[in-house]
């Protein structure tokens, strides 16, 4: 029999003003940013209205792009080369935005360095750099953290809620799809293969890690099916994850085709699904207007209940759970096995296609 469970109270999430409320402000963490991308729009600002957080520093290829960044977020230092920033000895933690095959040479550079780093998803592109990341940070005792905004929306906690609480009963088949379209596709990295694009690492990764969140265990078996650019890049993939015990996830995903979120969990009594699970309260340029409200629907049949929660930014919630685990106050909300355990999934389905180089 399924535990009782009262959606958004037994199930309640902390949000940003509670933890302030509740206890004493650690010191600051001084940030560096390395590399001004795109990414950094929608990050950046979140750092920096953060009472947990200092932004200190930009790294760029260029000083010019630097000296740009800077003033457009009245940062006081900039440097023209990445290894400049991480010789600041005043910065305790980077935030990586490189283009994907650079993520690991970056973040074990950092580390080396003596930084905490948060490096956006995918941390590597493969499972064995992953490990020799974890080992290093263990090593020197740094927190590393690969950035799944999504992971730390209250939608997410509330989705885990409702598992936990067995209102689906056992769970048996989940889906899910994200879909951009990437602007500039010429010019667009996601479509450079020696830089880690393709749709697979971008949107799909958000599919795979949301199937690890839900079954917590690798995949027995995996199959997929790319749909390859003249220049050799998924454009758009599907993908299945057979977990044994029943338990199949099928997802697709692609960056040239108009925006669709989904994600849907069926079990032996019921289904869950989630309206904008990859990008709740984020005004991303994808969407036209005002991003649609993530919210939740389950149940059975004709009874179904839907659930809204709290509207926060995951990009300030990632940011301040990364903050306390560096200051010793709390846990990672991704712990590092699960970050593997994707990570592994993504290679095996890309080596599968012939992905990998």
């Amino acid at each position: 029999m399924a535990a009782t469970y009262v959606p958004g109270e037994t199930n309640a999430v902390t949000s940003p003003a509670s933890v302030v409320a509740s206890a004493a402000l650690p010191a600051p963490v001084r940030w560096g940013i390395l590399s001004t991308a795109w990414i950094t729009s929608q990050v950046v600002p979140e750092l920096v209205r953060s009472p947990l957080s200092n932004v200190i520093a930009v790294g760029s290829r260029t000083t010019e792009a630097a000296s740009r960044f800077a003033e457009t977020y009245v940062l006081p230092r900039h440097y023209g080369s990445y290894e400049r920033l991480l010789d600041d000895p005043d910065v305790e933690a980077v935030y990586i935005a490189l283009p994907n095959s650079m993520h690991c040479d970056w973040t074990l550079a950092a580390l080396a360095a003596g930084k905490h780093v948060l490096c956006e998803k995918p941390l590597t592109l493969n499972v064995e750099d992953a490990i020799r990341i974890f080992e290093t940070a263990d090593r020197l005792g740094l927190v590393i953290a690969e950035g799944f905004m999504y992971r730390h929306h209250p939608i997410m906690t509330e989705l885990d809620g409702l598992l936990t609480a067995g209102v689906v009963g056992d769970v048996r088949y989940i889906t899910s799809a994200f879909h951009v379209r990437a602007p500039d596709p010429e010019m667009n990295i996601r479509f450079v293969r020696a830089l880690g694009g393709g749709a697979l690492a971008d949107v799909g990764s958000y599919c795979v890690n949301f199937s690890d969140f839900i079954v917590k265990r690798d995949p027995k078996r995996v199959w997929g099916k790319a749909v390859l650019t003249a220049g050799g890049v998924d454009a758009a993939f599907a993908g299945m994850l057979d977990y044994g015990e029943g338990v199949v996830a099928q997802f697709h995903c692609g960056i040239g085709e108009s925006v669709y979120c989904a994600a849907r969990v069926v079990g032996s009594d019921g289904f869950i699904e989630v309206t904008n699970p990859w990008l709740p309260d984020i005004e991303a340029p994808i969407w036209v207007g005002a991003p649609p409200r993530p919210t939740i629907r389950y149940g059975a049949g004709s009874a179904v209940t839907t659930v809204t929660v709290e509207q926060v930014n995951p990009y300030l919630m990632e940011i301040e759970n990364f903050c306390r685990v560096v200051r010793h106050q709390d846990h990672p909300t991704i712990a590092g096995d699960a970050t593997l355990r994707s990570i592994r999934t993504l290679e095996y389905l890309r080596r599968e296609q012939g992905l990998s180089d």
